[in-house]
C-alpha cells in the first residue's frame, strides 16, 4: 500500500516475459511480422513492459544525476541497514525509476526519430548546392558538394558513456527504437562494469523475494 493506494511491481514477472522474448527473438532471426505476435514469446507488444524496478538501477540513476535524493533518504540509505519491504521509500525510490527510465526512453525515441530525418535534410541541401552557384555550406568550394560529417546514428551520448541502440539485447516492437528494457539492460550491467565507482551512491537494502 502506498498512501491508501495498492501499488504492485511485477519485477520478476516482467523479466521472465522478457527473457521469453528474447530467446524466441534470437532463435528466430530475423524476425518477420507474420512472426511477430503470432508466434509464441514473440510479443508484439513488448514495448508495455517497464523496466525491472529493483535496487541497482536505482543507484545508476543517481550516479548519472537523473534521480535526485532528499537529505532523509539519503541519510537513511546510508545507514545501510535493511528496510522494511513496501515502505513508503522503497516504494516511491521504485515508482520514480520507472518513471525516470520511460522519461529517457521518450526523449531517446525522439532523438532517433529526428536522425532519422537528417540524411533526407542532407540529400536536399546537396541537391541544392549542385544546382546553384552560391557557396555550400560547411564547404570551402563552389558547385560542389556539401562535405559533411556522418553523425553517429542510433547513439546517444550520456555524460562520457555511448548507449549504442543497435546491439541492445531486447528489440524493440520496432527495430529502429528502443524500449525500458534496453535502457534497463544497459544500466544494469554498466554498474556491474564499473562497480567501485558505482557503489559510492547509497542503495536500499529490503529482505524481499520480490528482487
Amino acid at each position: 500500500m502506498f498512501l491508501g493506494r495498492k501499488v504492485a511491481f511485477y519485477k520478476r514477472a516482467q523479466i521472465l516475459v522478457a527473457d521469453l522474448h528474447f530467446c524466441a527473438t534470437t532463435s528466430i532471426s530475423p524476425v518477420s511480422d507474420t512472426q511477430r505476435g503470432g508466434t509464441p514469446c514473440i510479443f508484439n507488444d513488448i514495448d508495455a513492459l517497464t523496466m525491472f524496478a529493483d535496487y541497482r538501477v536505482p543507484q545508476v540513476l543517481k550516479y548519472f544525476g537523473i534521480l535526485e535524493y532528499s537529505d532523509t533518504l539519503t541519510n537513511a540509505l546510508n545507514q545501510t541497514t535493511f528496510k522494511d519491504p513496501d515502505s513508503r521509500f522503497e516504494v516511491e525510490l521504485r515508482g520514480n525509476s520507472i518513471e525516470a527510465v520511460e522519461r529517457i526512453v521518450n526523449t531517446m525515441n525522439q532523438l532517433i526519430d529526428e536522425e532519422k530525418t537528417k540524411p533526407n535534410r542532407e540529400l536536399q541541401s546537396k541537391t541544392k548546392c549542385n544546382n546553384s552557384s552560391i557557396d555550400c555550406p560547411e564547404s570551402k568550394t563552389k558547385n560542389t558538394s556539401c562535405d559533411r560529417k556522418e553523425s553517429s546514428s542510433s547513439s546517444i551520448n550520456t555524460s562520457s558513456t555511448e548507449i549504442n541502440t543497435s546491439s541492445s539485447e531486447i528489440k524493440s516492437s520496432t527495430e529502429d527504437r528502443i524500449n525500458a528494457i534496453t535502457v534497463d539492460v544497459f544500466l544494469w550491467n554498466y554498474r556491474r562494469d564499473h562497480v567501485e565507482e558505482i557503489d559510492r551512491e547509497p542503495y536500499h537494502r529490503v529482505v524481499s523475494v520480490c528482487y
